[in-house]
């Protein structure tokens, strides 16, 4: 699965598939928006989110903007804020699942989600 998160980094690129949530509505990541393996990386991955090669080793990437995910149902707060599981929708990445914050999640539109999301 790490390389998995690697490759993504390393690519840089765009993901063009569809994700869908609870209310069948496609979510795509913010631009810089940190994801991880785990849920735990991420308040840690906020502070050395300039060090690629750490984002790397611990599981983590910087999201490129249009990224597509489906939601998860698990869920996560930490002092930082509410944190999603979610499935990348590339075929590419056979379904990879990662960890962020709901403020770095967007619909379609690029409108920000409502808080009771």
């Amino acid at each position: 699965m790490r390389r998995g998160v690697i490759a993504l980094a390393a690519a840089g690129l765009p993901l063009a598939a569809l994700g869908q949530g609870p209310s069948g509505q496609r979510f795509l990541v913010r631009e810089g928006a940190l994801l991880c393996v785990s849920p735990y990386s991420l308040p840690v991955a906020a502070r050395a989110a300039q060090d690629s090669r750490w984002l790397a080793e611990n599981g983590c990437l910087r999201a490129t903007g249009g990224v597509t995910v489906r939601r998860l149902p698990k869920t996560t707060t930490t002092a930082s804020g509410l944190i999603w599981n979610v499935q990348l929708a590339d075929p590419d990445q056979a379904g990879l699942v990662l960890w962020g914050y709901a403020r770095d999640f967007r619909l379609e539109s690029g409108e920000p989600l409502a808080q009771d999301y």
